[in-house]
């Protein structure tokens, strides 16, 4: 019986390694191989393709023509200042689906290694990462929390602490028909901190998969203030655009 036991641990745990971490190591994008000291799953041609974001608002992140984007130069944000790495279209929009629907967790390293060299140039002072949570409800569906494995990642690279586990969210409406305003409210409603010291008087960095509205990090950094954090930041791997957001979402 305890050999039985013994097998099916190590089957499962095989199978989560190669998950995770592949043997065959190919690109992501085209398959071509790679060599094992490769730092992301991508080739260096396709590496050309990423859409890396270039001229971004100076508040949001967003790929803009101007400093700051219209919605901000109407918005109060609670969080000073928010980056993203890539704009949300193709070939990236693809394998954040990837990443977050046919549980291609591996992914999750390559992302968060572009966002840690995007954090490495901002040269913000941080103390400690919060990802985005996410309420056990919807946990159950999703299975995986996937602000926390780009968190958990990014934190092997950069070596600060994660205090993720000082917040938690409970089920509220969906956010994907809300408006703006109402989304700040909705999740503003949902949040609740458990554990207080980790986060007073510290600089606070928020990660996340997708920024869109901003409507979640902005009651997250809301909240975070309100139990005396001294600043929060917010650094995501995509920015949904203007276009995006208002229903021209460009193709791929």
């Amino acid at each position: 019986m305890l050999q039985k036991i013994k097998y099916a641990f190590k089957k499962f745990t095989n199978f989560v390694d190669d998950l995770v971490f592949p043997k065959n190591i190919t690109c992501a994008m085209c398959r071509q191989d790679l060599f094992k000291e490769s730092r992301v799953c991508l080739c260096d041609k396709c590496k050309l393709k990423l859409p890396f974001i270039d001229n971004p608002c100076s508040k949001c992140g967003k790929q803009c023509l101007d400093n700051k984007c219209i919605l901000c130069s109407s918005t109060f944000h609670y969080f000073n200042k928010a980056v993203s790495v890539f704009d949300y279209t193709y070939p990236v929009n693809a394998l954040v689906y990837r990443m977050k629907y046919k549980q291609e967790f591996y992914l999750a390293q390559t992302f968060a290694y572009y966002m840690y060299l995007r954090w490495v140039s901002l040269n913000w002072k941080i103390d400690c990462v919060l990802s985005v949570p996410m309420s056990k409800e919807k946990l159950k569906k999703q299975i995986h929390n996937h602000s926390a494995l780009l968190a958990n990642e990014f934190c092997k690279y950069t070596k600060l602490e994660n205090i993720s586990s000082c917040m938690i969210r409970t089920e509220t409406e969906t956010q994907t028909k809300l408006s703006r305003s109402d989304r700040f409210k909705n999740v503003q409603n949902s949040l609740q901190v458990v554990d207080k010291k980790v986060i007073l008087k510290k600089n606070i960095l928020i990660i996340d998969d997708i920024f869109t509205t901003g409507a979640t990090s902005n009651a997250i950094a809301k909240t975070l203030l309100d139990y005396r954090a001294n600043k929060v930041y917010v650094l995501t791997l995509c920015n949904v655009g203007n276009k995006q957001m208002y229903g021209k979402q460009l193709r791929g």
